[in-house]
């Protein structure tokens, strides 16, 4: 049984589990837009022109630990890359990289201190993803996907049926070719059948979906839509 107290998690690593003591967890951030700034000779001010990314950032946690025989473990964990769920947000997640060194201070005798640094993605990631279903009944599949966060989404699709059809979202359109299903990755921008490659099955701009609602509407040869979100804060 766990108590409420700080904690976060790092792929499968739970500082809860090794008796790990958070000093203090780190602000939530949101990130810094990209975004073009140009001076013009002779005009007030500047121009501006967003561009629709940005920057990862940085989120630190210091640590104590009483357990020494733990350090190797820690030295062994916390490298390369991974997910991140921290207390404050446990109903999300960060792409995380860590390439900090860790070093260990002895702090009242019995504590080794420690900080941990993670250079975060932009966006964090809802951890309830569930696919989404929709299935062709008398009329061909048209779907109002509501997206409740303050960013876009790169949904991956899982497309069925057989045949040359069309697929438009929020008024892009997709021809595509399908021999029983396709899935469509938003974030690789690639199509695939059983992990192989069907970008030359497909025609159409990977357009990111917006906030609020995306429609989506299906040629009558496509059966069924298995759409997973992704849905992403920033």
């Amino acid at each position: 049984m766990y108590y409420k107290e700080n904690y976060f998690i790092f792929n499968d690593f739970d500082s809860r589990d090794y008796g790990i003591h958070i000093e203090e967890m780190p602000e939530i951030i949101r990130p810094e837009e990209k975004i073009d700034i140009v001076k013009v000779d002779g005009r007030d001010g500047f121009l501006s022109y967003s561009t629709g990314a940005y920057e990862s950032f940085q989120l630190s946690i210091t640590c104590k630990l009483k357990d020494e025989t733990l350090i190797n473990t820690i030295c062994g964990t916390f490298r390369g890359t991974g997910k991140l769920i921290l207390s404050t947000l446990p109903e999300c997640y960060y792409n995380v990289l860590i390439k900090n060194q860790i070093s260990f201070e002895r702090v009242f005798r019995k504590f080794r201190s420690f900080t941990i640094v993670f250079e975060c993605q932009p966006y964090r990631y809802e951890i309830e993803n569930y696919p989404l279903t929709y299935t062709k009944t008398s009329s061909p599949i048209k779907v109002n996907l509501f997206n409740p966060t303050n960013a876009t989404f790169l949904p991956t699709i899982k497309v069925y049926g057989n045949g040359s059809t069309t697929m438009t979202i929020n008024g892009n359109e997709f021809k595509l070719t399908i021999d029983e299903y396709m899935e469509l990755s938003f974030e690789t921008e690639d199509a695939t059948k059983d992990g192989a490659n069907r970008n030359n099955k497909i025609y159409g701009e990977f357009v990111p979906l917006i906030q609020g609602i995306n429609e989506i509407t299906c040629g009558t040869s496509i059966t069924k839509l298995e759409i997973t979100p992704n849905f992403r804060w920033c």
